[in-house]
């Protein structure tokens, strides 16, 4: 039995990816995204609300697959960090005349509660 110890995180490195705030997601994130959406097709129950956790991170053509794949589903978005989630706001938050048709596929930028959803996004 080996007595090494697995290496660390460096705490700066990982400081610093918790704070950073990019335009869009690493274009890996984004073809994991599409892979995971390709998927979706095979679940056959029907959430009737999904939380996806990060979308600044996960990708949002991935948040668009989902939610083009769930259009009936209410979609609760999770960003811990207030920077990214006010870039996610400015990125997902529907026209103004999209509110004619109720809150129904607009998402709703907030931590849901227990039991609300049935899927969780995390790419």
């Amino acid at each position: 039995m080996s007595t090494e110890r697995p290496p660390t995180i460096d705490p700066p490195a990982a400081s610093r990816w918790a704070n950073s705030l990019r335009d869009a997601a690493p274009w890996l994130h984004e073809e994991v995204a599409r892979r995971m959406a390709d998927r979706l097709q095979w679940i056959k129950l029907q959430p009737l609300a999904w939380a996806d956790w990060e979308p600044m991170r996960g990708g949002l053509a991935g948040h668009a697959m989902v939610a083009k794949h769930y259009p009936k589903a209410r979609c609760f978005v999770v960003e811990p960090n207030p920077a990214r989630l006010q870039a996610a706001q400015r990125a997902l938050r529907k026209p103004w005349w999209a509110a004619w048709g109720g809150s129904l596929g607009r998402p709703v930028f907030a931590m849901p509660g227990e039991g609300t959803v049935q899927m969780v996004w995390a790419n």
